[in-house]
């Protein structure tokens, strides 16, 4: 694919305001898009990453939107505005892609493109699974699903040390933040300078449950290899040309695992297309779209 080159990386306020809805015991936060497009528009559910939140994709969705293409933006539980339930079980990755599959299933009733980022990729590649069906297209950014990596898990398992969670409960999720720059646990030099200080923001937004039960969930996470085998409709995957060498090695693991797939490898970014080159990172996805054309729609 041949995109142009992206320009200042930032994180745009989402303008658009947040509804509700309980299911279950959860009240999750969500953004809507409407398409507007005519019959060749799309909806998209977005499932962000560990410790952000739907409004992160606004630059993206908003490009989208410009297109005609509708979106769906949720916060995970423990995550934005979503209730943090003190729950580990609700924040397994087939725990987030059945909470998912509900609140797409009340607003949208047909399939849809589905998108996961980092975390809420992991998570969607369980909804892909467990609802074909409701999957038209997959897109996978910067996934930590696909095999097992015991580096990953031995690096999550490690937030569970006691001094961390002391930490975090008693001082708040802003001084564990700053510990984990300090420390070298989380590299700073991976985040674009005029960035940094809303990454912080974000991440102090992420509730301590939530965190610590989110890290637990990716670290728990089963292999989804051998059943993404057997997902036979368009799929992307995409990863920073920047990104950890780790993560873009599952990702291009998960395009040849996928039959239906392509790899793309996203110019000027890392670990956080969404902020550091959202329209590229758009552009891509549209190309994706025009490409792929939608599946007849049921009946609502």
């Amino acid at each position: 694919m041949s995109v142009p080159r992206r320009i200042r990386a930032r994180i745009v306020k989402d303008t658009v305001a947040a509804s509700r809805l309980r299911i279950g015991d959860t009240e999750i936060a969500y953004r809507v898009r409407p398409t507007s497009g005519g019959t060749d528009a799309r909806t998209i559910l977005v499932l962000h990453g560990f410790t952000g939140q739907g409004g992160d994709w606004a630059a993206v969705c908003d490009q989208l939107a410009g297109h005609g293409h509708g979106s769906i933006c949720p916060d995970h539980p423990g995550h934005g505005d979503s209730d943090a339930p003190d729950d580990p079980a609700l924040y397994t990755m087939e725990a987030l892609a059945e909470l998912h599959h509900s609140l797409c299933t009340h607003l949208e009733g047909g399939p849809v493109v589905l998108l996961g980022h980092s975390m809420g990729a992991a998570a969607a590649e369980q909804f892909a699974i467990r609802h074909r069906d409701s999957v038209e297209a997959l897109i996978l950014v910067d996934s930590v699903g696909g095999s097992r990596k015991e580096d990953w898990a031995r690096a999550l398992a490690g937030y569970e040390k006691p001094k961390l969670r002391k930490m975090a409960f008693e001082q708040g999720m802003g001084a564990l933040y700053d510990y984990q720059i300090a420390s070298g646990r989380r590299l700073i030099e991976h985040i674009p300078e005029e960035l940094r200080a809303d990454v912080r923001a974000h991440f102090t937004q992420t509730s301590v449950v939530g965190y610590f039960h989110a890290a637990a969930g990716m670290r728990d996470r089963i292999d989804t290899l051998q059943a993404l085998a057997g997902f036979d409709s368009p799929a992307l995957v995409l990863a920073g040309e920047n990104e950890d060498p780790t993560f873009i090695a599952g990702s291009r693991e998960l395009n040849a695992c996928l039959p239906n797939s392509r790899f793309v490898s996203i110019e000027d970014a890392a670990h956080n297309p969404q902020f550091e080159a959202p329209e590229r990172l758009a552009d891509i996805v549209l190309e994706f779209l025009q490409e792929t054309g939608p599946v007849e729609r049921r009946e609502r």
